[in-house]
């Protein structure tokens, strides 16, 4: 078996298999959480895996989606070697001949005018004339089409395989927050995020989220879990907590968007403007704040994602699947879109 010569092949298989595992992979099979199994005995009274601390149980959680990561790229990996040498064979061209065909082939050489703008932006770096780096630079505006070309390539052949990926994946059952939801309650999806008011992904996560949930209306739930990073982010506490004065007075998700629509202003004169803009009871929400009402319910939150597995912000949850980080719309659509065709007749 010809083994593939071209360098990047790892690389592209490792983005294409991240792309999908966010979709395709992570709704095979839901495996149980494992957190009822009884790990110990004390004095002959149990313990139980969700005895353990919440760090503990989101690193363990952590490591578990970390090894059907690791399962998914291999299997996407090793069939699509096998595919290739496969079709290969069939075309009777080498693993390496039958690539530069699909791919390298179909790429068009750069224009003329696009070697020249590159060489006049590039000069003084390159330091020689346009003739002695011509290749260099045509091989340079090239390589990144012909990457794309064979990534597409290499995804058509598994989109069009027989694939069936029989390694279970991890789901998360995490609960919604009745008082910070928006949606259909009883919606096929839900979703759960864990987000920082100071978290600048966060923030860029938002629009995206919020064009999910318009694309795909009651079928799609969302609702919000604080996740303070106050290491790092020291107003997030005190935001967040404001954030559920706001709703005790049926503002929670107005107060949430101004919080992010005005990102940075966090400082308890921002938390008092962003209050007054909404025409809320002034003394009630500086009685609320001041009182450190929700600050125990902030700290359950947090200790909810650890035990769920979340260590960066922002972390989604879909119907448990994990989505960490500020992800293209593609990324939830994935998801969602495999979660509303398994409930199809």
């Amino acid at each position: 078996m010809l083994r593939m010569p071209i360098r990047f092949f790892n690389v592209v298989l490792l983005v294409a298999a991240l792309a999908l595992a966010v979709g395709a992979g992570y709704w095979v099979r839901s495996a149980s959480s494992g957190s009822q199994q009884q790990i110990a005995r004390i004095n002959g009274q149990p313990l139980y895996e969700s005895d353990l601390p919440a760090e503990v149980i989101g690193e363990i959680r952590g490591l578990r989606l970390e090894e059907y990561r690791l399962k998914y790229r291999a299997i996407r990996e090793t069939a699509l070697r096998r595919l290739l040498d496969d079709e290969s064979k069939r075309r009777n061209l080498s693993v390496e001949d039958l690539i530069k065909a699909e791919t390298d082939a179909k790429v068009a050489d750069p224009s003329d005018a696009e070697l020249k703008a590159y060489y006049d932006a590039q000069k003084e770096r390159l330091g020689k004339s346009l003739d002695e780096v011509t290749g260099v630079i045509r091989e340079t505006l090239r390589k990144p089409k012909v990457d794309a070309a064979r990534q597409q390539y290499f995804l058509g052949l598994l989109e069009k395989a027989d694939l069936q990926i029989l390694v279970d994946a991890p789901r998360v059952e995490v609960a919604a927050d009745p008082a910070r939801r928006r949606g259909n309650p009883y919606a096929p999806v839900q979703i759960i995020e864990f987000s920082d008011y100071q978290c600048p992904y966060c923030r860029r996560a938002q629009p995206v989220l919020a064009a999910v949930l318009a694309k795909y209306g009651d079928k799609v739930s969302h609702s919000f879990r604080d996740f303070p990073l106050r290491d790092i982010h020291p107003r997030a506490q005190e935001a967040a907590e404001a954030a559920r004065c706001a709703g005790d007075q049926g503002k929670f998700w107005e107060f949430h968007t101004l919080l992010y629509d005005n990102f940075g202003q966090l400082a308890r004169e921002n938390l008092t403007a962003h209050a007054q803009s909404l025409q809320l009871d002034a003394a009630a929400f500086a009685g609320c704040l001041d009182s450190n009402k929700y600050t125990d319910a902030v700290e359950a939150d947090l200790q909810l994602g650890l035990r769920s597995g979340v260590s960066s912000t922002p972390n989604f949850f879909i119907n448990g699947i994990p989505v960490v980080g500020a992800q293209p719309q593609s990324a939830f659509e994935q998801v969602i879109d495999a979660e509303l065709a398994k409930r199809r007749p």
